[in-house]
């Protein structure tokens, strides 16, 4: 005890705030690892809670009229089939477009090589020549590496479908039963930060639909303007 009196009153306050923000970060830091091991469940509920937050005021409306369990699954449904079919008219759009595309494509590469051997550059045809055959060579001696980056590629796509499934799934549920999920997961803190944090929970949750909304509407506005 006469050893600790003997410090200075500051370096016993930084000494003990200093352990004590460094249990914090440990903290973080293992959080952070875990939800990074878990990253596909955790950015799949993270969407699902803002597809909620959009879709929540048309099963209120519907919900008047049918189950709640019946119009979370139609508006869910709904919102599929729209975003499915304004896919299939932008790929529609996109495969009409592409033939004047590959066209102004290679017209701009014939501009370009003719810039380059007319141009302040200079550089001969026979080097452009070289630097093509360089370039083929190239992907030739590379083929591996183009393939395991294609076959990562198809990882993330398999990741994307897993994460829209979870998505979709928990939409369902959020928008079905998000009252008693709710109630479930305050049940598990203690009684006396229940109430604050449902109040801040709420608050949070009608900024949040505030958002989406806002966001949805700026987004359709520029889509059609486009």
């Amino acid at each position: 005890m006469a050893g600790t009196s003997a410090l200075p009153a500051g370096v016993r306050v930084a000494s003990e705030w200093t352990w004590r923000l460094g249990l914090v970060a440990l903290g973080i830091y293992a959080a952070t690892r875990v939800l990074a091991e878990f990253s596909v469940i955790v950015i799949s509920l993270l969407l699902a809670l803002m597809l909620t937050a959009l879709l929540h005021p048309v099963v209120g409306l519907a919900a008047q009229r049918l189950p709640r369990g019946v119009s979370s699954l139609a508006v869910l449904l709904g919102w599929l089939l729209l975003v499915l079919a304004l896919l299939a008219l932008v790929g529609q759009q996109t495969a009409s477009g592409f033939p004047d595309l590959i066209s102004q494509a290679t017209a701009g590469i014939d501009q370009v090589q003719r810039w380059l051997s007319t141009g302040p550059l200079n550089i001969p045809t026979g080097r452009l020549s070289s630097y093509t055959t360089q370039l083929n060579d190239y992907v030739s001696s590379n083929t591996s590496t183009l393939l395991s980056g294609a076959l990562g590629a198809t990882t993330t796509v398999s990741h994307v479908l897993e994460g829209f499934f979870i998505m979709m799934f928990s939409t369902f549920f959020f928008l079905s039963a998000g009252h008693r999920i709710w109630a479930w997961l305050l049940r598990m803190l203690p009684t006396a930060a229940q109430a604050p944090m449902d109040n801040a929970a709420r608050s949070g949750w009608v900024t949040l639909g505030h958002y989406v909304r806002a966001t949805s509407i700026v987004a359709i506005v520029d889509g059609v303007g486009i």
